[in-house]
Formats: C-alpha cells, structure tokens, sequence
C-alpha cells in the first residue's frame, strides 16, 4: 500500500481499521448528506481540514 488511508493504520503488514478515525469519517458523511457545506461538516465531525481535503477524503474508495 502506498499511502495509508486516513481512518486505517499498518500493522503487521495489513490495513487495521482506527475506531475513532472511522467514527469522524461517518460523522463527516452524515453531517453533509444533512445539507452541511463539506469545510462545515468536517469541522462537526472533529476533523479540522480544508475543502479540498474533505473532498478528498470522501471520494476515497477505501
């Protein structure tokens, strides 16, 4: 893997998931599917990021 994707951490060569980290992405999902601009909901869910950032993250497949 190349880059880890935010929400996961490597150990012992494989993608284990990080609670809390999974739990800000869902809130980020919930927050804009609820009418919130993305900078707003990312700022809802705990992750203080940009736009493009936020964007970033939520079209990453993984």
């Amino acid at each position: 893997m190349r880059h880890t994707p935010y929400g996961y951490t490597i150990k012992d060569g494989k993608a284990i998931i990080e609670e809390g980290q999974s739990e800000q992405i869902k809130k980020l999902y919930k927050n804009y599917l609820s009418d919130m601009s993305l900078k707003k909901a990312a700022a809802e869910a705990g992750m203080e990021t940009y736009y493009s950032s936020a964007k970033r993250l939520m079209q990453n497949k993984h």
